[in-house]
């Protein structure tokens, strides 16, 4: 049924909930694939030179947070592979969605309050208005 899973990743407390998700859906169909996307955005960016400082230390630090996806995928032999982009999540998750005839996308929800999310925009909502597929969000 979903045999590429685009799991969009950031490292957050919210994206870690998605994993467990993203392999119990691969388990469901056979040679399934799960896709770990981590778009670098202009202010992800920002925030981990004032954090880290230094480029082996941001390095670090991006491939620490894809162990738990790494572990869990691997203990559950599911196929999977990680994937870096730079640019605004919502749009680069949607078009590597869009021009790899992924199945389904699975992704965190920040939790913005009600108010945030009008003023703002949420990237799980402006995924789902512009995805040509499914696409679970896991609170």
């Amino acid at each position: 049924m979903f045999k590429k899973i685009l799991l969009a990743f950031d490292g957050s407390e919210h994206s870690f909930r998605t994993v467990a998700k993203a392999i119990d859906i691969a388990k469901l169909t056979q040679d399934s694939k799960v896709e770990v996307l981590y778009v670098l955005s202009d202010e992800t960016s920002k925030s981990e030179v004032i954090n880290l400082w230094e480029a082996e230390g941001i390095k670090e630090d991006r491939l620490e947070r894809f162990k738990l996806a790494e572990e869990a995928a691997a203990q559950n032999g599911i196929d999977y592979e990680i994937k870096f982009l730079r640019g605004e999540p919502e749009e680069k998750i949607v078009q590597y969605a869009n021009e790899n005839s992924i199945d389904m996308i699975i992704m965190g929800s920040r939790g913005l309050n009600p108010f945030q999310s009008m003023i703002l925009g949420s990237v799980s909502h402006k995924v789902m208005k512009r995805a040509t597929c499914p696409v679970m969000v896991v609170k």
